[in-house]
């Protein structure tokens, strides 16, 4: 059974009719240009590939996030703490990492506190 990836766009956007339909998958786009990039989900193609390891992707974006392993940019940042991402999925992920640490963190404070006052 073939798994099901998300593909950018299929997501149906306000105000804008799916028309093009992928044949092979009950999913509908809004562009052509989103469906073709969809098909290559099933056809295994990886059209851009990288200069520097040879690792290849479906999307020009997936190739352009693998490069920063090479160049080391991290153009994602989190101002509380200065630490660099170079995805956002990543510096999102951190982002609510440190806030349940400091939840917990107050949660510990305010239970103490409560505790002396009783």
């Amino acid at each position: 059974m073939e798994e099901k990836k998300e593909t950018p766009g299929a997501q149906k956007p306000k105000g804008r009719e799916r028309r093009h339909s992928c044949q092979q998958c009950d999913k509908s786009f809004t562009t052509s240009g989103t469906l073709k990039s969809h098909l290559l989900i099933h056809t295994g193609e990886k059209p851009y590939s990288c200069e520097e390891c040879g690792k290849t992707f479906t999307q020009s974006g997936g190739l352009k996030t693998h490069q920063r392993i090479h160049t080391g940019e991290k153009p994602y940042s989190f101002e509380e703490c200065g630490t660099t991402f170079t995805q956002p999925g990543d510096l999102k992920t951190h982002q609510l990492f440190i806030l349940e640490k400091n939840l917990i963190a107050v949660k510990s404070v305010v239970k103490r506190s409560l505790n002396q006052v009783l």
